[in-house]
């Protein structure tokens, strides 16, 4: 034994340990497999992909349960985890020179951003972890994820979707003079802001990979850009002022249905403009008119959700027949 690594069926391949391919509590795909010993069926949640199932599984590499109850596990051989560990330091240590390189080139030679994470680091990180699912950058910066994210869909065919999160940080012109005058005036921002970056790295990575033949039609490259704000504020006064100024209803929209829980992903469909929309199993009202409750009335199973700060008459909610109908929701 070593380091938790044995051979107890005297595998050619050397030493090898157990790796659970079922993953419980992540929304994952499931998968199904077969032992060609006897022919018993395993199906169970798992980030891999059918395909390389199937191929462990002609390869010998997974280990079947007797007892059906059970699930299979993959072998990982020591050597393939030594070369594994060995890559991730190499990448760590040695990519970020070629990393920047390559920033620069996307961004036409322009340095708008230093000591970006490594994007080769950044694919094998979402491959081995990721084929259909989500990936939360908290610290995006340069958006190295999401562009290693969208060229590992591109190349294997995953359904990786992103999130990423960045703080709209100003860029002081006197530390970064390049990154200030870019966003400034090639994309016309008045106060540029690192998100300003992250953003455009997002379309130049998308555009990058339609040049080169590499998006097929069922790839997805699009993405939309949410900032938090606050749904209402005080006045001087002391009043609420309901919604800010540059609150759009389709913002106001997908605030209910975010409410409702669903994803940022989902579409949004404008059943009455700027009033009424739908989000799958779920109306948004944003403002009420005759047109409106038609819609509402002629719709007996979805959920509703009204916006708290829009402008109603009684009457409205009367016809609605909201107080007696457990589908609506008032969101505050």
């Amino acid at each position: 034994e070593e380091n938790g690594f044995s051979n107890p069926d005297n595998d050619p391949r050397g030493l090898w340990k157990r790796q659970y391919l079922q993953r419980l509590g992540q929304g994952l795909p499931t998968r199904t497999i077969i032992d060609p010993k006897n022919g018993n069926a395993f199906s169970f949640e798992t980030p891999y992909t059918q395909e390389k199932l199937d191929r462990w599984v002609a390869e010998g590499r997974i280990i079947f349960p007797n007892d059906s109850s059970k699930y299979p596990a993959r072998k990982e051989f020591l050597s393939e985890y030594e070369n594994k560990q060995q890559l991730v330091t190499s990448l760590g240590l040695y990519a970020t020179k070629a990393t920047t390189e390559k920033l620069y080139s996307l961004f036409d030679g322009n340095k708008v951003f230093t000591n970006p994470k490594p994007d080769t680091l950044m694919k094998f990180i979402v491959q081995q972890s990721v084929n259909d699912g989500i990936i939360l950058d908290f610290f995006s910066g340069s958006a190295t994820t999401a562009h290693a994210a969208m060229q590992l869909n591109a190349e294997d065919g995953g359904n990786r979707h992103f999130i990423l999160v960045q703080l709209p940080e100003e860029i002081k012109e006197d530390k970064n003079k390049t990154a200030y005058d870019f966003v400034k005036n090639e994309l016309g921002r008045n106060e540029p802001k690192i998100s300003d970056i992250t953003i455009e790295r997002v379309n130049r990575a998308g555009e990058k990979l339609k040049s080169e033949g590499l998006v097929a039609s069922s790839v997805d490259i699009g993405y939309r850009v949410y900032s938090l704000s606050q749904k209402a504020r005080l006045s001087d006064e002391g009043s609420i002022i309901p919604h800010s100024a540059n609150i759009t209803p389709t913002d106001i929209a997908r605030n209910l249905a975010l409410f409702a829980g669903k994803p940022l992903h989902i579409p949004l469909e404008e059943i009455v403009a700027d009033k009424l929309f739908m989000c799958e199993d779920v109306l948004c009202v944003v403002g009420i008119d005759k047109e409106v409750e038609e819609k509402i009335l002629e719709d007996k199973n979805r959920a509703i959700l009204i916006d708290g700060y829009g402008t109603y008459t009684l009457e409205s909610f009367l016809n609605l027949n909201t107080p007696n109908d457990e589908r609506v929701n008032v969101v505050y």
